[in-house]
């Protein structure tokens, strides 16, 4: 209960309350998923070693609070070992799974192991495309990721709006203005996605890149909500910056 309501200080007092012997997979994975969700990566695989050293199996959802862990603190060495853990259990034929490993191969800075994982999947769902589509984006290969969100369409899988956050940055970092635009302007017109705060922002981050300071400045005064600094920023920084995307 307190992990869920984000009282992960109190979640923990009363999981070290709790004797070795009647913490279950369960309740590890609750804490785990707690810490990650806290940005406590550290303790959330300090937990996973723990559960380890006494045996207790882990499920899938552990599988995925692990690899986020590994994803947040860059732990690539950690990532594949679970990586090769998963080939030999159930959790292979999990798309989540897969999934959850292409975004901690990326974020880890092996965009390469990030590719053959998505080339493996027999199945991909909206969330793995998204996952691939932002794979490149953060590496700087916008081109090819706007072509995976196009190989996407073609698939007739639908975009949800973390896919298009993906699709935006990938158009601001390759100065893509006019497609860039244009893709915003699909997402409610085709697929009926409100844009949020974060779409808001790489649009900002597109105009403010191109050197369209007051297309940006104009873009923001209109917007149906009120402007914060991560809507104003590019617009003084036209560097813009990717942790508009990443916590996503």
């Amino acid at each position: 209960m307190y992990a869920q309501c984000g009282d992960i200080k109190a979640a923990r007092s009363i999981f070290n309350l709790t004797e070795d012997n009647h913490r279950c997979i369960i309740s590890y994975n609750s804490m785990i998923t707690a810490c990650v969700q806290s940005s406590r990566p550290t303790e959330a695989l300090a937990l996973f070693r723990e559960l380890q050293t006494r045996n207790i199996r882990p499920t899938y959802v552990t599988i995925l609070g692990v690899l986020a862990a590994c994803a947040l603190i860059g732990a690539l060495d950690l990532g594949r070992w679970i990586h090769e853990y998963v080939k030999k259990t159930t959790f292979a034929s999990h798309i989540k799974v897969h999934t959850a490993l292409i975004d901690m191969y990326a974020k880890c800075g092996s965009l390469e192991d990030a590719v053959c994982v998505f080339e493996e999947m027999r199945f991909r769902d909206t969330q793995a495309w998204s996952a691939m589509i932002m794979a490149y984006a953060i590496h700087g290969q916008g081109i090819v990721a706007l072509s995976q969100f196009d190989e996407m369409l073609r698939k007739s899988v639908r975009p949800d709006e973390i896919t298009f956050l993906g699709v935006l940055y990938s158009c601001s970092h390759a100065g893509m203005v006019d497609e860039g635009l244009r893709y915003f302007g699909t997402m409610q017109s085709d697929y009926d996605i409100h844009p949020g705060i974060k779409h808001y922002g790489c649009v900002v981050d597109l105009l403010a890149r191109a050197g369209k300071l007051e297309e940006a400045y104009n873009f923001i005064n209109g917007l149906p909500i009120a402007p914060t600094l991560i809507l104003r920023e590019p617009c003084f920084q036209p560097v813009g910056s990717m942790e508009m995307w990443t916590s996503a």
